[in-house]
């Protein structure tokens, strides 16, 4: 991903939300406007421009995980709009792959709540099925967004009833609204499912060459390969 002039306000939005949620004072806003500013002609991309002030105002503030309040409030939406919503997707593999990117289309950074109004999907379907039947047993899903998770929960287990086992990889501690190994802890996702893995990585984006988590806090051990059809 190759900056585009409309990241820079991005970037700038994002650094201003940080700063707010982590109670940064002005001198470390300017600090990090200044640093996004240095940043911005060195060839890196806004997700690794993004990870660098992330750091920098956590190591300003102390402030190590600044959206735990917006993630709670997420999840609080995501379960109620799943009471309303999960009966107008049928439990089939279509359903269920666009009942999980219904919960992928909503930002909290960009709006708040789910709906269906608007809603489009543009999947291959066909495409997808052939992938899901033919190939490897094993289905490695990654997270997204915190509240995301719940609406995955459907797609997971028409997985496991045609016969794959899935690992659902989340970030190993807080970056932005990403679920992370704690809030796993916090919310008691593995209660709902207990196939849940940590990436070993805390940044926006992800990148193959750093994958080195492990399976966390579940009854299987070791560790998962990276093959199969990915989520």
């Amino acid at each position: 991903m190759k900056l585009q002039n409309h990241c820079h306000g991005c970037l700038r939005g994002l650094v201003e939300k940080a700063v707010a949620l982590s109670h940064g004072d002005d001198n470390i806003l300017f600090q990090t406007y200044s640093m996004m500013d240095n940043l911005w002609n060195s060839g890196w991309t806004p997700p690794e421009i993004a990870n660098k002030l992330h750091r920098f105002i956590r190591d300003k503030t102390g402030v190590y995980d600044p959206y735990r309040s917006m993630k709670a409030k997420e999840v609080d939406e995501a379960r109620k709009a799943i009471d309303k919503l999960h009966t107008a997707f049928p439990e089939t593999l279509e359903g269920s792959i666009k009942f999980s990117a219904l919960g992928n289309s909503m930002d909290f950074f960009c709006h708040d709540g789910f709906t269906i109004e608007g809603f489009d999907f543009s999947g291959d379907i066909d495409k997808i099925t052939k992938e899901i039947y033919t190939k490897s047993n094993v289905v490695l899903m990654f997270a997204d967004n915190v509240g995301e998770f719940l609406f995955d929960i459907k797609l997971i287990g028409f997985l496991e009833d045609i016969g794959k086992t899935v690992y659902y990889a989340v970030k190993e501690n807080p970056i932005q609204n990403d679920l992370s190994m704690p809030d796993v802890e916090r919310f008691g996702f593995q209660k709902v499912f207990p196939y849940i893995i940590s990436t070993g990585t805390d940044e926006v984006g992800m990148r193959e060459e750093d994958l080195s988590g492990k399976i966390g806090h579940s009854h299987h051990e070791g560790e998962v390969s990276d093959s199969g059809p990915r989520g």
